[in-house]
């Protein structure tokens, strides 16, 4: 729990990352964690199975977390909070004072985006691959990613749009 609170400090912040390292590094104490003690309780419990799941439950939560950004970004935005470096921010024509002093236009809004989308959908790519070695009793605890990946799709087809998307409820 504190590596998690740890992890977080930078959520109170608004500098911007060095690295996508950094992001993918906060996921990993945060949301990678959680699929990994997932899959602990559901293959039972054994020591060995703590760490037997540890880049399948990596990427996930890798995965999730750049998907949660790319869906998340208005609120982010709002916050002051910036979950890119200043690389990302320039591929999108962005500086940082610009990203902090204002509003993103539409144009900025969907760069963002397409760079979380891409990042997530890599990890995601992993997920797909690293899945069906894993037994059969473990797979369910990976699928809140399914439920990140739809809203990612649902991001991708409208990334201009500032809003927060949300899972149907019939998916849930």
């Amino acid at each position: 729990l504190l590596s998690q609170l740890d992890a977080r400090i930078f959520d109170m912040y608004s500098d911007p990352l060095l690295a996508a390292a950094d992001i993918e590094g906060d996921a990993g104490e945060t949301r990678s964690v959680l699929y990994q003690m997932t899959a602990h309780i559901f293959a039972g419990g054994t020591g060995e199975s703590a760490h037997a799941f540890h880049d399948l439950s990596g990427h996930a939560g890798v995965a999730h977390h750049w998907f949660q950004i790319a869906n998340s970004l208005p609120l982010h935005h709002a916050r002051g909070q910036i979950f890119f470096t200043k690389d990302m921010l320039s591929q999108c024509n962005l500086t940082l004072d610009e990203y902090v002093g204002g509003p993103l236009s539409e144009t900025s809004l969907a760069g963002l985006r397409r760079i979380a989308l891409e990042h997530g959908h890599r990890h995601l790519n992993e997920v797909r691959a690293l899945l069906p070695s894993a037994p059969p009793l473990v797979r369910p605890a990976y699928s809140p990613l399914h439920l990140q990946a739809d809203l990612a799709k649902q991001v991708a087809r409208k990334p201009h749009e500032p809003r927060l998307f949300e899972i149907n409820p019939l998916r849930r």
